[in-house]
C-alpha cells in the first residue's frame, strides 16, 4: 500500500505537486506528473490561474492501495474537491472535524477546510478523476464577499462534521468539471479554466446558500426537506439524454406527496420541475453547440430528442434564438 502524506504549507499546487512526485518516486515534468507503473497508470497536473485559484486535476486507474493524508495547517485554506470513481467502492474518508468518518457517493462534491486533518483511502483497480480548486479566506472573501465568520460557512461545516456537507456529482457538475479537465489545451486555456472554476464555486455556494436561506426565513421548508429536495434534484439531472423521472417516481424518493414535492421545488429552485429539467438540458444543449464539436442534429439526437424540429422550438424558447442562430451570429 502507498500512503502519501500533503502539508498545504503554501497555497500553491506546483509545491503539493512536487511532494506527490517525491513520495511517487516520479518526476514533473511541465507541471504534470505522468504515473505508469507499480503504482498507478495516468496523470496528476496542476494549473495556477491568474486570479489566485489553484487548480488539481488527477485521472488515473491505481495499481495499489492509495491512502493519502493532508495534515492540518493553520492557515484558512479551502479545497473545492469534485470526484469521479470508478470501478470500486464508496470512498472512505477521515477528517479530523470531530474525528468524523463518512463513506462519501462514488462521485460527489465537498467543501473541506485545510485546517483539519482529512485523510482518504483508495482500493486498487479504482479508476479516479478529481479536481481540486484551492482557494484561502481573503480570496473568498473579495472574490464571493464571503468572510471567514459567514453563517454559510459555519452551517455547512456543521452539516460537513454530521456527514451531510457533500453534494452528489449531478449533470451539472460533471459536465462543467469535465470541461476543466478535456480543455487544457484550449488556446485560450487560462482564461477558459477560469471561468468554469468561478461557475463550480459559484454553482457550490449558491446551493449551500439556497438551503441556508430556506431553513432560516421561517419558510415551511426544514433542512430535511432541502437536503431531500437537493438528492431530487440530482436525480432530475443525473442524464440529460434521457426521459426525466416522473413526479410519482421523485416523490417516492423524497418521501414526500406528489403535491408537496412540486410546491417545494418550485419554492427551493425558483422553477417547476420539469421547467428546471428543460432549462438544464438546453444549457447543455447551447454549450455543446459552441464547442464546435457538434452539429445541430448531433446535438438534438444526443439529448434525446427524435424530433429536431421539437428540440429547435425548444431550444429557441429558451435562448431566444434557433440553434443554427445560435452558431452564425
Amino acid at each position: 500500500m502507498i500512503n502519501i502524506s500533503v502539508k498545504y504549507d503554501v497555497l500553491n499546487y506546483a509545491s503539493i505537486l512536487n511532494t506527490c512526485a517525491r513520495q511517487l518516486n516520479a518526476s514533473v515534468k511541465s507541471d504534470t506528473i505522468s504515473l505508469s507503473g507499480a503504482v498507478a497508470d495516468g496523470y496528476i497536473k496542476v494549473f495556477s490561474l491568474p486570479n489566485g485559484l489553484e487548480i488539481l486535476i488527477a485521472e488515473c486507474t491505481l495499481n495499489e492501495d492509495v491512502t493519502v493524508h493532508r495534515t492540518k495547517n493553520a492557515n484558512r485554506f479551502f479545497v473545492l474537491r469534485l470526484h469521479e470513481i470508478g470501478n470500486g467502492d464508496n470512498i472512505m474518508v477521515h477528517t479530523g472535524l470531530k474525528k468524523a468518518r463518512h463513506i462519501y457517493d462514488k462521485a460527489g462534491v465537498t467543501l473541506s477546510n485545510a485546517q483539519d486533518d482529512f485523510s482518504v483511502h483508495f482500493t486498487k483497480g479504482v479508476n479516479i478523476k478529481i479536481l481540486f480548486i484551492l482557494f484561502d479566506a481573503n480570496w473568498l472573501q473579495q472574490h464571493f464577499n464571503i468572510n471567514r465568520n459567514n453563517q454559510l460557512l459555519k452551517e455547512y461545516f456543521d452539516d460537513y462534521a454530521k456527514g451531510l456537507g457533500y453534494e452528489k456529482l449531478d449533470g451539472e457538475y460533471a459536465r462543467l468539471m469535465n470541461l476543466i479537465i478535456q480543455k487544457t489545451s484550449h488556446p485560450f486555456s487560462e482564461l477558459y479554466l477560469l471561468n468554469r472554476a468561478m461557475l463550480l464555486i459559484e454553482r457550490f455556494f449558491t446551493r449551500i446558500h439556497q438551503r441556508l436561506l430556506y431553513t432560516q426565513t421561517g419558510h415551511k421548508l426544514t433542512r430535511d426537506d432541502v437536503v431531500k429536495l437537493s438528492l431530487v434534484e440530482q436525480e432530475l439531472l443525473k442524464d440529460l439524454s434521457k426521459m426525466p423521472p416522473t413526479i410519482a417516481e421523485l416523490a417516492s424518493q423524497a418521501g414526500m406527496s406528489s403535491s408537496k414535492l412540486k410546491n417545494n421545488f418550485k419554492a427551493l429552485y425558483g422553477m417547476p420541475v420539469y421547467k428546471y429539467y428543460l432549462y438544464h438540458k438546453i444549457v447543455l444543449a447551447k454549450e455543446m453547440l459552441l464547442s464546435g464539436e457538434y452539429a445541430v442534429k448531433n446535438v438534438g439526437l444526443n439529448l434525446g430528442y427524435k424530433n429536431l424540429s421539437h428540440f429547435a422550438a425548444a431550444f429557441k424558447k429558451e435562448m431566444g434564438v434557433l440553434p443554427g442562430e445560435l452558431l452564425n451570429s
